[in-house]
Formats: C-alpha cells, sequence, structure tokens
C-alpha cells in the first residue's frame, strides 16, 4: 500500500510541475486501448508522444490509474509500423462540448525496438513539423492506408 500511494504521490507531483524527462511532439496517429483483463481494444488517436507515454483522444477512457495495453499505428520513414506497450492511465480530462476525452498514459513496459521506432517519430515531427512537414501531413492523418482495427469513428 505504502508503495501505491509513493507512486501516486510521485506521479502527482510530476503531472503538477509537468516534468518531461524525454522530447515529447505533437504525433497526431490512430491509435487503440485495451484495459487489462478486458477482450476488446477501445479506438483512439494520439495527440503527442515520447518514449516515456502518450496524450491520447478517445470516447469512454479507462480511468485513473488502470493498466492498459497501448498499440500505435505509426508511420516512421516511409513505412508505418504499430508499436506495443503496457501503460497505466496517469491523467484524464475532457474537452468542453467534445465527444473525445483527453487521456495520457506513462509507458510501464516498451520493449527496446518500439522506444526506437516512437523516438524516431518524436524526432521526425520535431524536425519537420517545423517545416510544415512530418508525420501531421502524413497518409494516416489524411485517411490513407490505416488498417481496420485503427478506424476511429469520425475518419
Amino acid at each position: 500500500a505504502l508503495e501505491g500511494a509513493l507512486d501516486q504521490k510521485l506521479t502527482d507531483s510530476i503531472h503538477a510541475m509537468d516534468v518531461r524527462w524525454d522530447p515529447r511532439a505533437d504525433v497526431v496517429v490512430p491509435a487503440r486501448v485495451q484495459v487489462v483483463g478486458e477482450a476488446t481494444f477501445r479506438p483512439a488517436r494520439t495527440s503527442d508522444m515520447s518514449v516515456g507515454g502518450v496524450a491520447l483522444k478517445m470516447g469512454n477512457p479507462p480511468e485513473l490509474g488502470t493498466a492498459c495495453v497501448v498499440e500505435i499505428y505509426l508511420p516512421v520513414g516511409g513505412s508505418a509500423r504499430v508499436v506495443r506497450a503496457d501503460a497505466k492511465v496517469v491523467w484524464v480530462g475532457g474537452e468542453r462540448g467534445r465527444d473525445q476525452t483527453g487521456l495520457g498514459l506513462r509507458f510501464t513496459e516498451l520493449g527496446d525496438t518500439d522506444r526506437a521506432r516512437i523516438g524516431a517519430a518524436v524526432r521526425e515531427q520535431l524536425v519537420l513539423g517545423e517545416e510544415g512537414g512530418g508525420l501531421l501531413g502524413s497518409d494516416t492523418e489524411q485517411g490513407g492506408d490505416v488498417p481496420p482495427e485503427f478506424a476511429v469513428e469520425g475518419d
């Protein structure tokens, strides 16, 4: 119980200070979230990410503290791959007048290959985004060849 309380206190403190250990960029791509113990994935869309975690927009988000699996359809360097991570919900917040709710996930387990892919996507967006390109202008944002399991309503 003490370890859980300390973890929550640390998470609350970091969130309050908005401390970032890793570079973060506005990477908007399809994703999906599966709550541990549930059989189905829920569709989502990333709004920004780093190798430490991801912010998502989704309907019916999991509750704060929930353990889940996130899969992100990530186009990098001209090809797309699905990255997968175990994660924990560290914040949930809505936007007025929107159907989607903001959600923050901290990665608790992320393989080296997927960490490298996310790092590459963030770097690409930070560099190319300043020039008006990058992932935000990719085919996935314009309804390109996204696998059906990553379809988000309204796309």
